[in-house]
């Protein structure tokens, strides 16, 4: 059986503009393994939208990262 995974969604928006290479997710975890997800790594996704003021950001989060409900990433 596949893993279940959880699926993070954010619209990140700038007032200049958003450049979907330099999009990374930061799991702080208070500073205890804390992990960085960077663009092209497996399950994270950066879709522009047009102008190029916003991006739609989406990361399956791999089992071992599951978070508890209501945590923030």
């Amino acid at each position: 059986m596949t893993p279940v995974n959880q699926l993070i969604e954010l619209e990140v928006g700038s007032k200049s503009s958003v450049v979907p290479s330099s999009v990374m997710l930061v799991f702080d975890d208070h500073l205890v393994n804390a992990t960085t997800v960077y663009a092209g790594m497996e399950g994270f996704s950066v879709t522009p939208s047009s102008p190029a003021l916003r991006v739609t950001v989406r990361y399956a989060v791999p089992s071992d990262r599951l978070l508890a409900l209501g945590a923030q990433a």
